[in-house]
C-alpha cells in the first residue's frame, strides 16, 4: 500500500500534526504501508520523524519532487473538523497524536520549569518572515524565573522526541500561544501549563487539548502593549506569583 499526503501547505508544527498526521486514524493499519508520500522540507524535520515513529519499515519520499505511480494508493483525508483557532477539532485527533508518538518521548533531565521563547518563530516554514505572540519584555522576566529553576527553550532547535519529552516530564511550562503547546498531548497530570494570551484572544484548542487529558490548565492574560501580531509585555510580578504558588504546592 502506498499514502500519500496532499500538499495543504500545513508545515507549521500544530498544523502538521492535527491537521495532517492525525488523519492517519482513519488508516487501516493492519495493512502495512511500504512508501509514503508527503510533502516534506529537506531536512530531517519534525514531519519524517513522525512519520517514522508510526510507519518505521516505510520508505518515506518527498513528493515535492516525485509523484506516487502506482494505483493502490490511500489518500490521507483533509481535516474538516471545526476552526483550528477554536476548540473544534475532534478529540479523537489528540488521542491518536497521544497514543502513537508518547512512547517515543525523551526526557531532557534538569528541565522540570520551562519557558518557551517564541524568538525563532519567525523563521517557522508555516509563518515565514511573521513576529507574533512575542513577550517582549521576556529578558526581564527570566531574570525571576531563572532563580525559581526555569531553563529558557527555543523549540526550533529540538526534535519532535525532545520537545514530547520536554512536556511530558515537565512540572510546570509557560508559553505565549503558539503551536509548541500542542505537545500538551504528550502531558501528564503531573504538568501545569501557563498559556500566555491576550485578554481579547479566544483560542481555546491548548484548553481544550488541556481538558481532554486532565492536564492542570491557567490562561494568564495579564499582559499590555500587545500590537496587531499580538507581541505583548507581561506582569511580570503577577507570572512569579501564580508559579511560586504552584512550585509552593
Amino acid at each position: 500500500m502506498i499514502i500519500v499526503f496532499k500538499d495543504c501547505g500545513y508545515f507549521n508544527y500544530y498544523h502538521w500534526l492535527i491537521y495532517m498526521l492525525a488523519n492517519l486514524r482513519f488508516y487501516d493499519n493492519s495493512i502495512s504501508p511500504v512508501i509514503i508520500y508527503a510533502p516534506l522540507p529537506d531536512y530531517d524535520s519534525f514531519q519524517q520523524q513522525s512519520l517514522k515513529f508510526i510507519f518505521p519499515n516505510a520508505k518515506i519520499i518527498n513528493s515535492r519532487y516525485h509523484n506516487p505511480n502506482s494505483d493502490i494508493i490511500w489518500r490521507v483525508p483533509e481535516c474538516q473538523d471545526g476552526n483550528w483557532r477554536g476548540a473544534g477539532v475532534d478529540p479523537e485527533y489528540y488521542r491518536f497524536l497521544r497514543n502513537n508518538l508518547m512512547d517515543y518521548s525523551e526526557k531532557t533531565d534538569g528541565m522540570e520549569y520551562i519557558y518557551i521563547s517564541r524568538k525563532l518563530n519567525s523563521q517557522s516554514p508555516g509563518h515565514p518572515n511573521i513576529e507574533a505572540r512575542h513577550i517582549r519584555n521576556e529578558d526581564d522576566m527570566m531574570q525571576y524565573l531563572e532563580p525559581l529553576g526555569f531553563k529558557k527553550v527555543l523549540v526550533e532547535n529540538m526534535s519532535l522526541a525532545k520537545q514530547m519529552g520536554l512536556f511530558k516530564f515537565a512540572k510546570i511550562v509557560i508559553s505565549p500561544h503558539g503551536a509548541a503547546l500542542v505537545n500538551a498531548c504528550f502531558c501528564t497530570q503531573n504538568t501545569h501549563i501557563i498559556e500566555v494570551t491576550p485578554e481579547p484572544c479566544n483560542w481555546e484548542q491548548f484548553s481544550h487539548i488541556c481538558e481532554i487529558f486532565n492536564i492542570p490548565y491557567t490562561r494568564f492574560n495579564d499582559v499590555y502593549n500587545w500590537d496587531g501580531e499580538y507581541n505583548m509585555h507581561i506582569n511580570i510580578p503577577k507570572i512569579v506569583n501564580l508559579v511560586t504558588k504552584l512550585i509552593s504546592n
